[in-house]
């Protein structure tokens, strides 16, 4: 299943500028657990950078998705169904174009 980006939609103000992605019928977000110093809230993403992969040590196995950041740091975008079930952390499906 391709990786598809999906830019919110312009009449919602507080998000403009902004995109979500989804695989088929999972909905991916990012976690601070899984990105560690990076400011999910303000983070841009580079938008020719998709990865999935299957990822055996996190929640037993899942396919997760890598993107770079514009400044060519990683980014590992979780499903949104699997969020908060490791530690507590900021959460966020949208991010930056």
């Amino acid at each position: 299943m391709p990786i598809q980006i999906h830019l919110v939609h312009p009449k919602v103000k507080s998000y403009l500028g902004k995109a979500a992605l989804s695989r088929g019928p999972i909905v991916y977000c990012l976690e601070g657990v899984g990105n560690p110093n990076i400011n999910l809230e303000t983070v841009s993403v580079d938008q020719e950078s998709l990865h999935p992969i299957f990822d055996s040590d996190l929640f037993g196995g899942v396919i997760t998705v890598i993107r770079k950041t514009v400044s060519g740091k990683d980014l590992k975008f979780v499903p949104y169904a699997w969020w908060a079930n490791r530690n507590p952390s900021p959460m966020t499906v949208f991010f930056n174009l």
